[in-house]
């Protein structure tokens, strides 16, 4: 694994996290050369410690009550063995399930040599780690466990829309979001929690598609209910368009960043999303 933790176990054995079958492993804690700790885990992030992973891992044991820890390629343990979930290893900023002294469950948000910045204490954090961007996040939801309503925070914890939503999305960080309303229908909110528009009905997230035009405006379409709704470069709704946008599929010129190709009931048109004048093909 490095120079200062060595792992024993099988030589046919692949002990990962794409691993279905548990299986425990020895490892070696080294210093100058001379082992001055074993200890036995049953999950191991990955098979060797590389730039790839900012030479940290987490390690520990999966089962009825996880315990893992973070362990960086020089042998040092960066947090103590009450990590209960998050992710494979230590990005810049990290989002972290631990155990508290309660021994309840606690998200935290945690940096890069597995230092907490702060607790979210009474909140059920987005499991950003989950995602393959995590590492670039800013901005993330929590849900207030007590309510079940969602708000954003960014990762120094601090509240940016308050915990009053449900369904809630980050669709552009700094600028959009989208929930349900207690109509069942789909909003489009600015970073300030305005309401920008209200859609036809319900649009779940992997309905929307996202289309960032030149000159700043934004297509927001959702597609089970073929409507678009165009945002201008002030983060004002300017028009609606009775059609799904070609989201990213589509990279007009600069010159012509205006006139956009939309799906209307199966039938190609042109639309001017500045003034939103329909042309016929």
């Amino acid at each position: 694994m490095s120079e200062n933790l060595i792992a024993e176990r099988g030589a046919d054995q692949n002990t990962n996290f794409r691993s279905d079958e548990i299986e425990k492993v020895k490892i070696f804690r080294l210093q100058n050369g001379k082992t001055i700790e074993t200890f036995d885990v049953n999950l191991i992030a990955f098979r060797l410690f590389t730039p790839d992973n900012n030479f940290t891992m987490l390690m520990g044991n999966a089962g009825k009550n996880n315990e893992f820890a973070y362990y960086h390629s020089s042998g040092e343990k960066l947090t103590d063995d009450n990590l209960v979930d998050g992710g494979r290893f230590l990005e810049r900023i990290n989002i972290v399930t631990i155990r508290d002294k309660n021994k309840g469950i606690l998200d935290v948000i945690m940096n890069q040599e597995g230092k907490i910045i702060c607790e979210l204490p009474g909140l059920e954090a987005d499991r950003v780690y989950n995602r393959g961007d995590h590492w670039r996040i800013k901005y993330f939801t929590a849900k207030d466990k007590k309510t079940g309503l969602q708000g954003v925070l960014d990762t120094l914890g601090k509240t940016i829309l308050p915990f009053s939503y449900k369904d809630l999305n980050i669709l552009l960080p700094g600028r959009i979001v989208c929930n349900t309303n207690i109509n069942g229908f789909t909003e489009l909110r600015d970073w300030q929690g305005r309401i920008l528009h209200t859609a036809a009905g319900t649009s779940l997230r992997h309905n929307i598609r996202i289309y960032e035009s030149h000159n700043g405006y934004i297509l927001i379409s959702f597609e089970n209910l073929h409507e678009t709704a165009v945002i201008s470069p002030e983060n004002t709704l300017t028009h609606i368009i009775p059609g799904t946008s070609p989201g990213r599929y589509s990279k007009p010129s600069e010159d012509m960043w205006n006139i956009i190709p939309f799906d209307m009931k199966n039938k190609i048109v042109f639309v001017d999303i500045s003034s939103g004048i329909i042309f016929k093909e």
